[in-house]
C-alpha cells in the first residue's frame, strides 16, 4: 500500500504461475534471483522496447510555490530545476547532508511555481 491505494509489485502471466511463485523455494534475494525478477524485467524490456501505460495516481504531488521557491528546490534537487516554464526536470531530492532521499520529477509551471 502506497499512500492508502494497493498497487501490485508486478503481476504474473497466470494464475498458477502466481501460486508457484510463492511456494518455489528456489527464489532467494540476490539481484536475478528474485521471485518478481523474471515478471519486471519483461515489463521492463516490454517498456524499453515499445510502450507502456503506468498508473501513478498513488505518487504523491507537490506544489512549489513563491518567491523563494526556486531557491528552495535548487537546494534539495541534484539536478538544475531552473528551466523554462513548461519545462520538467527528473532529479534525485537529498537531505541536508546530500544524502539522497527520493526522486522526482519537477514541472516549472509558472515563474515562481513548481510541480
Amino acid at each position: 500500500s502506497k499512500l492508502g491505494w494497493e498497487r501490485a509489485n508486478y503481476f504474473a502471466r497466470s494464475r498458477s504461475e502466481a501460486r508457484d511463485h510463492t511456494a518455489n523455494p528456489r527464489y532467494g534475494w540476490g539481484a536475478r534471483s528474485c521471485r518478481w525478477f523474471e515478471h519486471t524485467e519483461r515489463e521492463h524490456l516490454h517498456t524499453r522496447r515499445a510502450a507502456s501505460l503506468m498508473d501513478v495516481t498513488s505518487f504523491a504531488k507537490i506544489s512549489v510555490r513563491g518567491p523563494h521557491a526556486l531557491e528552495h528546490l535548487q537546494w534539495v534537487c541534484a539536478g538544475d530545476v531552473d528551466v523554462p516554464i513548461g519545462g520538467v526536470v527528473y532529479t534525485a531530492m537529498l537531505n541536508d547532508r546530500g544524502g539522497y532521499e527520493s526522486d522526482c520529477t519537477v514541472m516549472r509551471v509558472a515563474h515562481d511555481g513548481f510541480l
